[in-house]
């Protein structure tokens, strides 16, 4: 498996050991990270990777990457597909987007 962290993610991913077989490549600048793991099963990995929102992305195997895309499309019907734009600061969600501060789950 090789997956890529981008952003701030990226530094908390590098500091960290995620699995047994990982092999880390931080960018010099510390905003990008390459992850390779060696697994049995791509499940856990998936619900894993999904657990990163957009900021990790699949790079192999394709298997995968279509594991994670579904669902991520799953949760998307399930609770935001309903023809309503609930985006933070949208005019439908009432509330103003976290400016500067890490995002806490909705009441």
């Amino acid at each position: 498996v090789r997956l890529r962290f981008e952003g701030p993610l990226a530094r908390y991913v590098a500091e960290r050991r995620w699995h047994s077989t990982q092999v880390l490549r931080p960018s010099p600048d510390g905003l990008r990270c390459d992850v390779a793991l060696t697994v049995g099963h791509l499940g856990e990995v998936a619900a894993w990777v999904q657990s990163f929102g957009g900021a990790c992305r699949v790079l192999a195997p394709a298997a995968l990457r279509r594991l994670v895309c579904d669902g991520h499309q799953a949760g998307w019907k399930a609770n935001g597909s309903r023809g309503r734009n609930l985006r933070r600061g949208s005019k439908l969600s009432g509330r103003q987007p976290n400016k500067g501060r890490r995002h806490e789950p909705e009441s």
